[in-house]
């Protein structure tokens, strides 16, 4: 059995999603449900289906998302984002390290802040402004082989559907430190 084609199939296939995701969510068509949801529920639900791999990767997985964090949009989309920003978060710590999730409001502001932090390789000043762009990958060196390597598509994806929601993404990270990405939605 050859091996190397089913992940090649596999690897087309999640791009393939990955674009019309994009598509989509960056499409005046899609309306974003108005439906109020508690987004500590989804931050909750995202990390559980984490634990195990960094588990495995020896890395500790915090949560703190106190309930009752209300939002209106799409537990399905905003589920995609915390679990695109875990994944890399993740995939970029190294064993022993620590990546964080966690859930405010800023009433003030009106505003829930979810964030998610990991003590991982970090990202260069002069890229962090390019790491939403599509096909962006801040180690353009790395073999394209590498297990690790995504599409370079998961944060446009993020940013796409976080501005469908009314909110905004950012990053903050030093090299050899780690990474915080901030995601700010309104509050319901």
């Amino acid at each position: 059995r050859d091996w190397s084609s089913d992940v090649c199939s596999s690897d087309l296939a999640k791009l393939t999603n990955d674009l019309l995701l994009l598509a989509e969510g960056e499409s005046d068509s899609m309306a974003v449900p108005e439906a109020r949801l508690d987004l500590s529920l989804v931050v909750r639900q995202a990390a559980s289906m984490f634990a195990g791999v960094a588990e495995d990767r020896g890395i500790d997985l915090r949560v703190d998302a106190p309930a009752e964090t209300t939002v209106q949009g799409s537990g399905q989309r905003l589920r995609q984002v915390c679990s695109n920003l875990l994944d890399n978060a993740i995939r970029f710590t190294p064993r022993g390290g620590r990546v964080s999730i966690t859930l405010a409001a800023d009433v003030p502001r009106g505003e829930a802040v979810l964030s998610v932090e990991d003590t991982g390789c970090g990202i260069e000043e002069h890229l962090q402004s390019r790491v939403f762009d599509r096909f962006f990958q801040a180690d353009a060196a790395r073999n394209r082989a590498d297990a690790d390597r995504g599409g370079g598509l998961g944060l446009a994806i993020c940013k796409a559907i976080v501005e469908r929601h009314g909110g905004q993404i950012a990053v903050e990270s030093r090299p050899g430190v780690g990474s915080r990405f901030s995601v700010r939605l309104p509050l319901a």
